[in-house]
């Protein structure tokens, strides 16, 4: 009846029966055994050691007695005596797997590890079955670091039982320790099964697709693990990253938001913020981000690192160069920051410490297309085209680039009656730029298709270009051959003495020539056409000039200026055409024919273009108008380094920053060369 009652877990009825079998047999060794056992059930382990020995002291060859002896010890922590009581247990029943598997829990307390590690093994043996001794040996071989055996334990776990939650943990952090993110994933997918509600599951099962680049997945999860804790930082932080990666920035701020309302101080969540404003072009934001991101952890490789990458985008380059070099001094091997310090050190015009930062960028990280892009760039500009080409190609490999085309790529074989298509890949300037070319791989005896951005086939096809076609259109001929438009100057092992410059290459549509002649006839005896803003997409474009910089043209006598700029996206032109004298004919260019169309034919009727380093550039110096470009204190690489003049363009005169940011110098410069040219009331020279 007491043993019923202890089964129960009745066990004060059961105490009470065994007391009274004591006083009236003291012999029964049993019933003293199962008085200890109760006691120590209810924590009384002091009256647990004094049951148990009596009972060991009437019959000691008992292992069980010894067994639960040792349990009483450890529950009084004199883990000396409870480890001898385990010993002794197994000297008299070597074979008792209970009795290997507490003496393994006490040696693990006891530090003794490496026999623990056995006793848990022997029990395994002994009892297959044993899903506790599969889990114990598979945390001490984890805490060794032995990640295959301590998968194997955990499996064993699981086999034993299968829903067995402490396992699945295990397993999968053991899984994603050794790489098996699968693994991993599918471990925390069937705790999200057994326990829906556990947080801890759905955060790690996001993070494991996170790392995978499964976003949407890891979305999901990550939500799943917030509507459970809501206040939980890291996850809202990791919900950020996700929704940062897949491009839904609003997303991806309010998450590092939350992160830091939930963490004052997460450094991550404001890194990460930063990041975000800077992708958001919020750039005096993200500053302010980085800034307290590094008040956290002031010797932040990472951070320091971004703030100087976001200071160099609003012009603050020498503020910028000093927390790079600070990143690559805490952290040598950080490629991005050379990359970035290399690029800084462009801006202020030291190319060989440029190319120094770049090579080690390139060295740390060998396959990085952007690194490699650069220092074409920095080749091409010091005129080293030898070099420089073949760099040039990896542009092909960046984010930027367009998707591969089927057919082999051209390297300027003789075509022999074969079609080729020749495509565009970046902006249109880039396009007008480069389209000189083609009349050189029509000489390789092909039948050449050009493929460009559909706004520029009129114009193209106006200048005599054939088989113009819309770049990746649907009516793409059946080609043997395709190559970019931009390798085409490698391909011909182009150098400076033998750039194409045969100018004009573009021409303007007679009836719109004529028609603006009409329109431009009263306007003045020195007309110059004018363009100061560059990407609308860009709103700190450096290229771009503050519309009032031309003020001091607008003195000059006899000069007119003409705009030609298109959606200038900051209405400087309301603000201050009138006061410049601005003629504007901003709803009639180019609204029906094409892009440049109308542009190229008010164009021919100038006595000179003044602009900004944009596609205009390009359009002026193809039609051989007189164009001075004006251009940042560091430009792209195709206006060189110092030259006044351009190899592409013979008509083309750059005037060039002396200071980063000073257009106001720059612009006192051009307007005396202005008055000096209008003053002869002839068309200038380039």
């Amino acid at each position: 009846m007491a043993f019923s009652h202890h089964q129960r877990g009745e066990l004060a009825q059961a105490t009470t029966i065994y007391r009274q079998i004591v006083e009236a047999e003291p012999e029964h060794a049993d019933a003293w055994h199962l008085l200890g056992v109760a006691a120590h059930q209810e924590g009384r382990n002091d009256e647990a050691v004094k049951a148990i020995s009596r009972a060991i002291a009437i019959n000691p060859a008992r292992a069980v007695y010894h067994n639960h002896l040792g349990a009483a010890y450890a529950g009084l922590s004199d883990l000396e005596r409870a480890e001898a009581s385990l010993r002794r247990a197994l000297e008299l029943c070597e074979t008792d797997s209970q009795v290997h598997y507490n003496l393994a829990i006490l040696l693990n307390l006891r530090g003794k590890s490496a026999e623990a590690v056995e006793h848990y093994r022997r029990a395994v043996e002994l009892n297959p079955r044993s899903a506790e001794a599969h889990l114990n040996l598979g945390n001490l071989l984890r805490d060794r670091e032995d990640w295959a055996a301590a998968e194997q334990s955990y499996r064993a776990a699981l086999a034993a039982r299968p829903r067995y939650v402490k396992a699945l943990v295990n397993l999968a952090a053991v899984c994603a320790r050794q790489r098996k993110l699968d693994e991993a994933q599918d471990a925390w997918r069937q705790i999200v099964e057994i326990e829906p509600r556990n947080f801890d599951a759905h955060f790690h099962l996001g993070s494991a697709l996170q790392s995978k680049g499964q976003l949407e997945g890891a979305i999901r999860s990550l939500q799943a693990a917030i509507l459970i804790d809501p206040r939980h930082a890291e996850a809202q932080n990791n919900l950020g990253c996700a929704h940062r990666a897949v491009g839904q920035l609003d997303e991806a701020e309010r998450c590092f938001r939350l992160a830091l309302d939930a963490r004052p101080g997460f450094f991550e969540a404001y890194n990460n913020l930063g990041a975000v404003r800077q992708s958001q072009l919020q750039h005096d934001a993200a500053i302010d981000c980085f800034r307290k991101a590094l008040e956290l952890k002031p010797a932040s490789a990472e951070a320091l690192a971004n703030l100087g990458s976001c200071l160099t985008l609003v012009g603050k380059t020498d503020e910028a160069i000093e927390y790079l070099r600070r990143a690559v001094a805490i952290d040598p091997n950080q490629a991005a920051a050379h990359n970035c310090l290399g690029q800084c050190l462009q801006f202020q015009g030291r190319f060989t410490l440029a190319l120094a930062s770049l090579d080690r960028a390139i060295a740390l990280n060998p396959t990085e297309p952007d690194y490699h892009y650069y220092r074409s760039c920095l080749w091409l500009m010091s005129g080293d085209f030898a070099r420089g080409w073949p760099e040039y190609e990896w542009r092909l490999k960046t984010r930027n680039a367009a998707g591969p085309y089927p057919q082999p790529r051209w390297q300027g074989e003789d075509l022999k009656g074969q079609r080729i298509v020749i495509h565009a890949e970046w902006g249109l300037g880039d396009t007008l730029h480069f389209i000189r070319y083609v009349p050189r791989v029509d000489q390789r005896g092909g039948d050449v298709f050009l493929a460009v951005q559909p706004s520029l086939i009129p114009l193209l096809e106006a200048s005599g270009f054939r088989q113009v076609i819309p770049v990746r259109g649907k009516l793409m001929p059946d080609c043997q051959w395709q190559v970019p438009l931009m390798s085409l100057p490698g391909i011909f092992h182009t150098s400076l003495a033998t750039i194409p410059a045969d100018i004009p290459y573009l021409a303007a549509r007679s009836e719109l020539v004529e028609k603006w002649r009409e329109r431009l006839r009263d306007l003045g005896s020195f007309k110059v056409g004018i363009h100061w803003h560059g990407s609308k997409a860009w709103a700190t474009d450096p290229r771009s000039i503050p519309l009032a910089e031309f003020e001091p043209l607008a003195r000059v006598g006899g000069v007119t200026l003409i705009s030609l700029q298109k959606n200038d996206p900051t209405r400087q032109l309301q603000e201050l055409g009138d006061r410049l004298g601005i003629v504007d004919f901003d709803d009639e260019l180019d609204v029906a024919g094409g892009a440049f169309m109308d542009t190229a034919a008010v164009m021919k009727h100038l006595d000179l273009v003044i602009t900004c380093d944009t596609g205009i550039a390009h359009v002026a110096g193809a039609l051989g108008v007189p164009v001075w470009v004006v251009l940042p204190r560091t430009s792209e690489w195709r206006w060189m380094w110092d030259r006044a003049d351009s190899p592409w363009y013979p008509t083309m005169r750059l005037f060039r920053q002396q200071t980063s940011g000073d257009w106001h110098r720059q612009f006192q410069d051009i307007a005396g060369e202005l008055t000096r040219v209008a003053s002869r009331c002839d068309k200038p020279t380039g």
